[in-house]
């Protein structure tokens, strides 16, 4: 079978190259899914990110992609596809039920076919595309598990800095589904976009600052920006907590400062959880029925386009999500 492979680290139009590579086979507890879509993830976006805007990897970053065993690999996290084949452990689905999920060890799905885990796929909404369906997987599981952490209930007042992405557009609905009051902070240009996300206020970071406003969140969730563990601190009632979701800046501060600022202060702090796929992908596909939660595509690439779709990831910030078709 075909599948794009990652050779070396470098422009990814220079070291993604389509190979022809071994057909997984299932495990007891796996299914085989004729993939028909996936999406671009930071899993495999961050490791050109340098060499796009730099021209070269920090060492780190190559240990760290060389540790995940990335390196002559298949690339993929998210898939939708059809399943052609059933481990005998496996009675959640069927031969030819259209599925979405994610890959062992989040490798594999850019090819004809991947294996996928029992408890980390489930049926596909049959209302969306197989590409809509595969954009779905990292980022609603991630959000859900910000929610989750940060205990949301109904009628709370909560703050999502970094709401035009992938991650942000899915939390400002997921949200909205738990019956929360939502803020939104983007870019000029993605504004509407948030608003019909269901925000119910959305700042503009470019015009406004909301450390400079009075108002006070029960919960902010930090998915992209660069205000500090102090802003986000006096941005919080009285017992309100502070959810660091993504942003490798913030992630850094909170996991080497948070416990001491927020120490005595009152309010809280947390980390994402997101692994409860089994109980989250029926429970996405439920909000997705209910039209409660639609995935957010900026745009759809043919297989053959990848490199330029991670270009565009890069350089562009895509408003939600970035769609693969798996049209070898």
């Amino acid at each position: 079978m075909k599948g794009i492979v990652f050779t070396d680290f470098g422009l990814p139009e220079d070291v993604l190259k389509m190979k022809e590579v071994e057909k997984p086979i299932p495990k007891e507890n796996q299914i085989l899914v004729s993939v028909k879509a996936s999406c671009i993830n930071i899993t495999e976006y961050g490791a050109f990110e340098d060499f796009i805007r730099n021209g070269e990897v920090p060492a780190g970053k190559h240990k760290l992609y060389t540790s995940l065993g990335a390196v002559g690999n298949v690339f993929g996290m998210d898939i939708a596809g059809t399943v052609v084949e059933v481990g005998r452990d496996v009675h959640s689905v069927k031969k030819g039920d259209d599925v979405f999920g994610f890959t062992p060890n989040w490798l594999g799905g850019w090819a004809e076919f991947a294996c996928a885990n029992d408890g980390e796929f489930y049926i596909k909404p049959s209302c969306l595309s197989f590409e809509q369906a595969a954009t779905l997987p990292t980022v609603t599981t991630v959000a859900l598990g910000a929610v989750r952490t940060a205990d949301v209930q109904q009628g709370q007042h909560v703050l999502v800095n970094g709401a035009s992405g992938g991650v942000g557009s899915a939390l400002v609905q997921i949200l909205k589904a738990f019956g929360a009051e939502v803020t939104g902070i983007c870019s000029t240009r993605n504004m509407d976009a948030v608003r019909l996300c269901g925000a119910d206020h959305v700042i503009d970071y470019k015009k406004d600052d909301f450390v400079k406003s009075p108002y006070l969140y029960d919960a902010i969730f930090g998915v992209n920006g660069y205000q500090t563990l102090d802003e986000y601190l006096g941005a919080l009632k009285p017992n309100g907590i502070y959810v660091v979701v993504g942003g490798s800046k913030q992630a850094a501060e909170a996991q080497q400062f948070a416990g001491e600022k927020f120490k005595d202060s009152g309010k809280r702090f947390g980390f994402t959880v997101f692994n409860q796929t089994k109980r989250e992908l029926p429970y996405i596909k439920e909000l997705v029925e209910m039209r409660k939660l639609t995935p957010i595509v900026d745009n759809t690439y043919s297989v053959h386009c990848i490199s330029q779709a991670i270009h565009d990831i890069v350089n562009c910030h895509a408003t939600g999500k970035l769609a693969i078709t798996m049209n070898f």
